[in-house]
């Protein structure tokens, strides 16, 4: 059982002793779960004495890749069963890959956000086999894999940086 106070302090109740791990996200955009990105704390129950664990969000940013998808090529629910045919996400210096979540489509646009670590390097990542990617302007994206790296400042993670696409078969 997890539950918390009006300070953000949790409260867990386990029913045996042993080790623990545990994540904290944060209800808004502007902070970055700990699983996702450093990783769960640990923590312990001994002799029914609660323990702690610290648990730091830290700041985010925002990255928006939107896709103009005027024929409905992309899936517009998320099915796991079916193939992934456009993946979107940041990959770090590490070699870590974070995945972007899809909003729901509003028209003809696919929206993905991610939310990165401010004043690290990022890459971000579009790979698709099944479309041709193209700028707002028409000019073809060539590569089925781009990436391009990105840093957000701290201090301007209030403003996202925005990305634009489009989407069509292949010819």
């Amino acid at each position: 059982m997890l539950s918390s106070g009006s300070s953000g302090a949790f409260l867990i109740s386990l029913p045996a002793p042993t080790v623990y791990l545990g994540c904290a996200n944060s209800p808004t955009d502007d902070l970055l779960g700990t699983c996702k990105w450093t990783g769960p704390a640990t923590f312990a129950l001994e002799d029914g004495k609660p323990q702690s664990a610290d648990f730091v969000l830290q700041p985010a940013g925002r990255i928006l890749v939107h896709f103009k998808d005027p024929e409905g090529l992309l899936p517009r629910t998320d099915d796991p069963r079916q193939p992934q045919r456009l993946i979107v996400g940041v990959t770090t210096v590490d070699g870590a890959f974070h995945g972007a979540d899809r909003s729901v489509p509003e028209g003809d646009e696919v929206t993905y956000t991610l939310l990165v670590p401010l004043d690290t390097d990022v890459n971000l990542s579009i790979f698709t086999r099944d479309f041709r990617l193209s700028g707002l302007d028409g000019k073809p994206v060539n590569e089925t894999f781009l990436s391009s790296q990105i840093r957000i400042a701290d201090g301007s993670q209030s403003t996202p940086r925005e990305f634009s696409f489009a989407v069509a078969h292949l010819q």
